[in-house]
């Protein structure tokens, strides 16, 4: 079974990454902060008509994950901040049109 995690970037990006947890390391490099969705794992691959309801239940854990953050270290990390300005102005995630939201 495959983990879903969410990879912030210092760009503001937050690509989410289906993989096994042993293989996570190959999709993080410096200054990225990797956020794994707890309680949840997923058979590969995954249907097209489940990518939509991932997408939002890895978004709305990256949105509790942020809220619930006590240490101004974490919250004020580039990945984070550039993440939430990025949000702020873009909601293409909240999409259910596949062809906006899936990259390749």
């Amino acid at each position: 079974m495959s983990i879903i995690a969410v990879v912030l970037d210092g760009y503001g990006g937050a690509p989410v990454v289906v993989t096994e947890l042993e293989e996570l390391h190959h999709h993080v490099r410096p200054g990225m902060i990797p956020l794994v969705v707890p309680d949840l794992r997923v058979q590969e691959p995954i249907a097209w008509e489940d990518i939509p309801r991932l997408l939002a239940t890895a978004d709305a854990y990256v949105d509790w994950w942020i809220r619930t953050r006590n240490d101004p270290e974490i919250l004020e990390h580039p990945a984070v901040k550039m993440y939430q300005i990025r949000r702020r102005q873009s909601d293409h995630r909240r999409s259910t049109d596949l062809s906006a939201i899936a990259e390749t």
